[in-house]
This record gives C-alpha cells, structure tokens and sequence, in this order.
C-alpha cells in the first residue's frame, strides 16, 4: 500500500474522543529530559567510577586532535561552561550548537602532524597497507572443547577486567595510587557485571545469528540494524553513530563524527576475534565492518588491533611477542601504526613500564582520557611487561590510568585465552554478566561461551553440534 493512502485511511478512519483531554501538560517533561540531556555534555560523571567529564569540551579537544583549528569553538568554551554552572539552559543550547558549527566551519590545520600520515577508509586500501608477509590464516575447529576453552576464558578475563577497571575509568595513576595503593592487585570494591562496552560485543554476535540465518554475509548494515534494534543509548562517537542511523544514515557515513578516533572501536572488537581464533585475517576484517558503524581513520586501526591480537592469542601463550606479531595486520604509515612503534621501542628499551608511560604520555598529552592512541599505548605496556600475570597486567594497566575498563577488557580477553584466570577474579562475578540490553539482562557465562563458538564455526562454514563441550584445560600452540 502506498503512504499517502495509508495516511488517507488514518485520517479518515479517525473519530474525536467523548471526552477530549490536552496532552499539554506532559511538555514540561519533555522540556526536563531535553535539559538533562544538554547537561550532561556539560556536568557529568562517568557512572562507574564517578571520574569528572565535560563532554563538550571534549568534542572540541577531539577535533583539534584530528589536525582542525577549532580556535573558533574554543572561544566559546568559557561562556559555554559558565552557562552550564549557572543552570542558563537557553545560553548553553545555543552556545553548544555555536560550538558544532564552528567545529563543523574548522579550517585544517595543515601543520598538524594527523596530516603527514595516511588515513585507508576502505578494506582494499586498509588490507593492502598491510605487511604482505603475514602469514595466512589456519582458523581452528570451534567445536574442539580446547579451542572452546579458550573462548570461555577469553569472556572471562573480559568480563573480570572491565569488572576491575570499572572502579577507575576517568583517573591518571598518580590518582588511582593516591587513592587505593596495594588494592590495586585486586577489585578496590564489590565487582559487577554490568559494563556498557560490552553491549556492543552482544550486538555484533546477534548481527552474526541474522545474517546467517539469512544465509547473507555479514555487512556493516548487519550489525548497524542491531544496534538500532538493541542499544538505547551510547556515549561519545558511539552516540552521535547512533543518532545517524536513527536519521537513516548508515555505516560508513555514521562513522563520520568529532570522536570517531576514540577508544571506541577498540574496546568492543574482542568478539570477532574470539569468533575467529587462529584467522586474525577475517578477525581483522569483521572488526572493519563492526568499527566503522561509529569510528574512522586511527579508529578503525584500534579496532583492527583489538580483533586481531585476540585470534593470535589461540597461537602463543607470550603476551609481549603477541604485540609485536600483532603489528603486521595493522595499516603501514598510518599515525595509529606511529605511536604503536614508539611504545614497543620504549618497551624493549626502557625495560621499566612506569618510565615507558611516563614517556608516552608526555607525548600524547593533547590527546583525550578516551582516545585511541594513550589507550592503546597503556595495553602494550601491560602485555609486554606482564609475562601472562593476570594480576600483574591489572596492575599496570592502573598505573597507566585512562580508559581503564575498556583497556582492562582487551587485555583481560588476550591473557584469558592464554590461560585461565585466577579464581579470585573469576568466583565474585557470580558466572552471569548483567547488561540492559532488552532480552539479555542476565546472560550465563556459558551460554556467551556456546553463542560465540556457535557464531564463530557459522562464519567460518564448520559444522556445529549443539552439545556443550565440558573441556576443563585452557588451549595454546607453543610458539
């Protein structure tokens, strides 16, 4: 049927109410949850760990990150701030969209170093950029109960480390010391499941189930469907990727935004790795299509990363190797590939991982708590320097601070594979994960072990039995 003659027959089929009441009223609601939106960017605190963050401003501070000169916006920020503090919400809604538009209007700055380094958007480009002498992918049978084993504790050093990093998100680890000190070899309070990041990792597995039940390959579009159909809400790029989709704008348009080279990406591709141990090749591929729904450019190199050192982690049981081995996936001369070099230098120079980020980030000090290039500085330093120690890789990744949680996620899935986690991380998460996806509220950790194999062999055209394996030892090739 046509619209306009579904709208004749609404319109037609329409009778007044006996007794005719206004719905007026119901605007100061609606006035209410607009302001407590606006605020937000302007007054908040990470949920977590209650670390404070000005979103707004921090837009304008991504910007500048990707080579614009947003002098224009940054003008605006005191005014801005003030009008947030005093409760103005007229002021600070104009003065917030003054600002996008002066970061929309921002020239480039041609001396900023973003422009010396390539920037691949297509998989053709990305792939080609590549080191040509890596090897091919040997995927491995997800129905062996070793390889599902190892899985199983992939999810949970997940799960463990976002639990652990949950508490200190938003914080530099001179803070964290101050605060907690030796506690830090340890959850600092009662652990909990519930993480935001992870939502995305059930949202990409669900994107997985329809298009194999649609006998489609996955796409993009897949998984961008799924976000629209299960997460209600996001934050930084993964919020503004969703207000594109919800406008019709679709991947890879909607990865087209001011914090489209934060942590994003690289926080959630674990899961297309764990689909696809043994071939970081496709790993590397389906972490592309999943990343760039919200992400761009470094964005996309963090969530190539992610993917990738997770399939690799099914072949050695040494973390530090893991990093270097991981590098020949990501794009050549991109700025992400620079600062990934930088830190390995000073890793294997250094010897001492306070004085390597030390360095690093005296380096990356313009760049934000959630960007990619410090967080992805802080898991090589925690991978070289842990030597497969859980505890320890908790441990430095504290000292590291920043995006924590999400640090804490890739890591913990690396060493899990690797070999299981200490039962003082696993016993308190009580074996379920908790999220406020619709229909996945409380997921058994076994059941996230027998989806991801069940999704990883459809991708990979195994054959699958649905009878859980109850393999109890942990899977590595010797290197």
């Amino acid at each position: 049927m046509k619209a306009w003659e579904l709208e004749y027959r609404l319109r037609h089929e329409a009778k007044p109410p006996s007794r005719s009441t206004s719905a007026w009223p119901d605007a100061a609601q609606v006035l209410q949850k607009r302001a407590d939106e606006l605020m937000m960017h302007w007054q908040s605190r990470v949920p977590g760990s209650q670390a404070p963050e000005i979103l707004g401003q921090e837009m304008v501070q991504a910007w500048e990150n990707r080579g614009y000169d947003v002098s224009r916006a940054e003008a605006l920020l005191p005014e801005a701030l003030a009008a947030a503090k005093a409760g103005k919400r007229g002021d600070l809604e104009r003065l917030s969209a003054r600002i996008r538009q002066a970061l929309r209007d921002a020239p480039r700055n041609m001396n900023h170093p973003a422009w010396g380094f390539s920037r691949p958007a297509d998989w053709e480009a990305i792939q080609s950029a590549m080191d040509p002498s890596r090897p091919a992918d040997t995927p491995l049978n997800l129905s062996d109960p070793l390889v599902r084993a190892g899985i199983h504790w992939g999810w949970l050093g997940q799960i463990a480390g976002a639990a652990y990093g949950t508490a200190l998100e938003g914080y530099t680890g001179t803070a964290l010391n101050e605060a907690y000190g030796e506690k830090l070899g340890g959850y600092v309070r009662e652990p909990d499941t519930f993480n935001d990041d992870i939502t995305y990792e059930l949202a990409f597995l669900a994107a997985c189930d329809k298009a194999l039940e649609a006998g489609e390959e996955l796409s993009s579009a897949h998984i961008a469907d799924k976000w629209l159909e299960l997460i209600p809400f996001g934050w930084s790029a993964e919020a503004m990727a969703l207000e594109s989709l919800r406008a019709g704008i679709y991947p890879p348009a909607s990865g087209k935004n001011y914090f489209s080279e934060w942590v994003g990406a690289q926080m959630r591709t674990m899961a297309a790795g764990l689909c696809t141990p043994g071939a970081p090749n496709r790993a590397a591929y389906l972490a592309f299509l999943d990343s760039r729904v919200s992400h761009e450019g470094n964005g996309l190199c963090g969530g190539i990363f992610s993917a990738v050192i997770t399939a690799l982690a099914f072949s050695t049981n040494d973390s530090a190797r893991l990093t270097e081995e991981a590098l020949r996936w990501l794009p050549a001369n991109t700025e992400y590939v620079h600062y990934y070099k930088m830190t390995l230098e000073l890793c294997r120079n250094l010897h001492e991982p306070r004085k390597v980020w030390q360095q690093m980030s005296a380096v990356l000090k313009r760049y934000n708590w959630i960007h990619v290039f410090p967080n992805m500085a802080a898991i090589l330093i925690a991978l070289w320097f842990c030597a497969g120690n859980f505890t320890r890789a908790m441990q430095l990744l504290a000292i590291c601070g920043m995006d924590t949680d999400c640090n804490a996620g890739t890591v913990g899935t690396v060493l899990g594979i690797q070999s299981p986690v200490p039962p003082e991380w696993i016993t308190p998460l009580g074996g379920v994960l908790n999220t406020f996806i619709e229909g996945y509220e409380s997921v058994p950790f076994e059941t996230l072990t027998h989806w991801t194999c069940r999704v990883g062999a459809g991708l990979a055209g195994q054959e699958w039995s649905e009878r859980l394996h109850a393999a109890k030892s942990h899977f590595w090739h010797s290197p």
